[in-house]
């Protein structure tokens, strides 16, 4: 009978790495929004330098930006929501297996098959599949689970645009 026991030691390595592929995503997000807040600001200077906008008008553009605020609320939170329940395939472990385990190691689909190993329940060889999973796992314990992140090759482009 397959021990269950090592599920959890894999999911524990790969807990780290889904930490950081959010909290990723969620600095990408912010510079975004941070860049599309400053380039509305931008743009209801320049309105309010051409037009003296009545008080109404600034009025209902502080409430709808208030509400767009409350909309990105539930959003993150259901973004979180999703992220905790595995619904979000950027996010489930497998897929965290997969990327994470073509970036550190030198067989790509060795986390992800390990992942698959500890998983199931028919094993033709359980004390075979134990060992493959606990040395994988041993490899892996020490790599920083920061690799997930993209390299500085990749963002080349995106600090670029934020610049223009």
């Amino acid at each position: 009978m397959p021990s269950a026991s090592k599920v959890p030691s894999l999911i524990q390595l790969l807990k780290p790495v889904r930490r950081e592929k959010f909290r990723s995503d969620v600095i990408q997000f912010l510079w975004a929004l941070s860049g599309l807040g400053l380039l509305t600001a931008l743009i209801m200077l320049e309105a309010e330098r051409w037009f003296y906008l009545p008080v109404s008008v600034r009025w209902t553009v502080w409430r709808i930006l208030f509400l767009v605020g409350i909309v990105l609320g539930l959003g993150a939170l259901f973004w979180i929501g999703a992220l905790l329940t595995q619904r979000l395939s950027r996010y489930r472990w497998d897929t965290l297996a997969r990327e994470w385990g073509r970036r550190e190691l030198e067989e790509p689909d060795a986390l992800i098959n390990a992942l698959q190993l500890s998983e199931s329940s028919t094993w033709t060889s359980p004390e075979l599949a134990r060992l493959y999973v606990d040395r994988l796992a041993d490899r892996l314990k020490d790599r920083d689970p920061g690799s997930i992140r993209q390299k500085p090759a990749e963002m080349r482009w995106k600090v670029r645009a934020a610049v223009l």
